[in-house]
């Protein structure tokens, strides 16, 4: 349980300074280029305005692809009649590997497992996710980025990086609310 606590507390502080960081590095990038830029904070105004015109959809979006996430893990284990410690061991696949390898001690998963879930959810969203989004012809940048944070915690959201400033934005955002509601949801389930 303390890990779950440590990663509650954790999760908002990278997310509070994640934007900070992204700023700076622009700053400096500007002015080694002899150009004055966009100021340090201009993320947080970017992500405030996103948030403040979306969070219903941002916030419904993250939560139910972390839920369909659980319960596709659940039932695709129950048809497969894996062992439970192997389907405990997959639930945090879409968290960063330091979020998923806290849930799984927790909650008596295999890290072996784990490891080996997250690395392929995230490699799966980074290789196949621009593929996979254009497939489904998901256009809109929010959507793209939340449904690539959610699905592929960091590897994803670096792709997204590639894409554009909104979709790396939102899977960042989308990374952060998906551990934290793993975190949450994970036990909850186990104690059904």
């Amino acid at each position: 349980m303390q890990t779950a606590i440590y990663l509650m507390v954790q999760l908002p502080v990278v997310l509070l300074l994640a934007p900070l960081v992204n700023g700076i590095i622009l700053k400096i990038k500007a002015l080694t280029q002899k150009r004055r830029g966009a100021p340090v904070l201009q993320l947080y105004f970017d992500l405030y305005k996103l948030l403040k015109k979306n969070v219903v959809a941002i916030f419904g979006g993250i939560l139910a692809g972390t839920l369909g996430h659980l319960v596709t893990i659940v039932l695709l284990g129950a048809f497969l009649r894996l062992d439970s410690k192997i389907i405990i061991s997959a639930l945090s696949k879409s968290v960063t590997m330091p979020i998923a390898l806290g849930i799984s001690g927790e909650v008596g998963g295999i890290e072996a497992v784990t490891i080996v879930g997250v690395t392929i959810a995230g490699l799966t969203g980074a290789i196949f996710g621009p593929f996979i989004l254009k497939v489904f012809k998901i256009q809109e940048p929010i959507a793209q980025g939340l449904a690539i944070g959610t699905a592929s915690h960091a590897m994803g959201t670096s792709k997204m990086v590639e894409v554009g400033q909104v979709q790396a934005a939102m899977s960042s955002v989308a990374i952060v609310i998906t551990g934290l509601l793993t975190v949450i949801l994970v036990p909850i389930y186990l104690s059904i």
